[in-house]
């Protein structure tokens, strides 16, 4: 496998997968996941 996009993959430090997202703001799942969106990560909810 090409060295380089390894290298760049693994650069990528500001992207995250949030396992147990809740649409209820009670819930830490969501607050979690909103707090990493307001700091301004790509966040993708699982």
């Amino acid at each position: 496998m090409n060295e380089q996009l390894i290298a760049s993959f693994l650069d990528r430090k500001n992207i995250f997968a949030v396992v147990g997202v809740s649409r209820d703001p009670a819930k830490y799942g969501h607050q979690v996941y909103k707090d990493l969106r307001s700091a301004g990560y790509e966040v993708y909810a699982v």
